[in-house]
């Protein structure tokens, strides 16, 4: 007689002595247990997929809560290929759910051009559940222990109430944004007071000089120089000169990255993207013509035209010697040699 207990499949036996063993088709009788028995013997598997605690995303301008928290999306379904809406969680409202079955554990959430979207319609009742006295604390069964939630709108395919929506406290938000983008002033205000500001400025001793050339140099000049003509926001990062070894890998960064995002900074004046760019050397990173208007109008110009302007260019790469980045910065002129301004 089989005790009230036990349950099939039965794949165990028992001897005369009370000494338990697998019967010897076992396998057969229980393929379920038989199949997790292997995977367990085989041990961790080179293929198997990491789980990630975080989640990157980057905004826009097109980007919405319907994105962010939860909307109502097309769906295709994978059995009949066909398309129809339905309420979709954003990758917010994921990580939310993540980081609530593992209240012992931390999680990110990566927001990249933090300041490109509309944050106020992103960020929705967010605003107020970000607060470090708000978060949502969970213990292992998934129950609120303290901290405020709120009701989303919609249930994922359910018509029953669902439940409470808080942020949990084990999940770090970062938001990364460029200072000198334009859109800096879409950051709402309301945001600001729950967000730790940590500003990340160019860090020039980091690069590694080449050649004769001190690249920390070069670049400390030109960022006192947009400091100057600018602000300081618009200093350029180490990371544009951080992967340079040699005066080739200069060049191209010069020409295809740092002097069109100066022409970017001063509407394509070249007459300040040469005066950052102002150097010492035989070659300049920007050449200067004199146009006369005597010699393009024969003398019968007009008395408002100016007598003469001048045209920029820029120099071809391969003209750019050492000496060109070396006098970027060996034009210094000390303050005692300044000439004394009298009041």
């Amino acid at each position: 007689m089989v005790p009230p207990d036990r349950r099939a499949p039965f794949i165990f036996t028992k001897s005369d002595d009370s000494l338990w063993s697998l019967i010897p088709d076992w396998e057969e009788e229980d393929p379920e247990a038989a199949k997790l028995f292997r995977e367990l013997r085989a041990g961790p598997s080179s293929d198997r997929t990491e789980v990630q605690r975080y989640r990157v995303v980057t905004f826009h301008p097109s980007f919405t809560y319907e994105d962010f928290v939860r909307g109502i999306r097309p769906v295709v379904d994978q059995e009949t290929g066909r398309s129809h809406f339905r309420m979709v969680d954003g990758v917010f409202k994921q990580i939310c759910d993540e980081a609530k079955k593992s209240p012992n554990k931390r999680y990110a959430l990566f927001i990249d051009e933090i300041n490109r979207a509309n944050i106020s319609k992103v960020f929705g009742e967010l605003i107020t559940l970000l607060e470090p006295d708000k978060r949502a604390v969970y213990d292992d069964n998934g129950k609120l222990k303290s901290g405020m939630t709120v009701q989303l709108p919609g249930a994922n395919g359910s018509d029953a109430a669902e439940e409470p929506f808080g942020v949990p406290a084990n999940l770090d938000v970062y938001g990364t944004m460029n200072t000198a983008d334009r859109s800096i002033a879409l950051l709402d205000i309301a945001l600001r007071r729950r967000f730790q500001f940590q500003e990340m400025e160019p860090r020039p001793e980091l690069l590694k000089p080449i050649g004769r050339i001190d690249v920390a140099s070069v670049l400390r000049r030109i960022n006192d120089r947009l400091e100057y003509l600018i602000d300081r926001d618009h200093r350029i990062g180490h990371a544009y000169l951080i992967k340079a070894t040699n005066i080739d890998d200069l060049r191209r960064v010069f020409h295809n990255q740092i002097i069109p995002l100066l022409q970017e900074y001063f509407f394509d004046d070249f007459g300040r993207v040469a005066l950052v760019l102002q150097s010492t050397g035989a070659q300049p990173f920007v050449m200067r013509e004199r146009l006369l208007d005597r010699q393009l109008f024969g003398g019968t110009a007009d008395s408002s035209v100016p007598a003469e302007r001048f045209r920029f260019t820029v120099a071809p790469p391969e003209m750019w010697t050492e000496a060109t980045f070396i006098g970027v910065y060996a034009q210094a002129v000390e303050e005692e040699d300044l000439p004394a301004i009298e009041s």
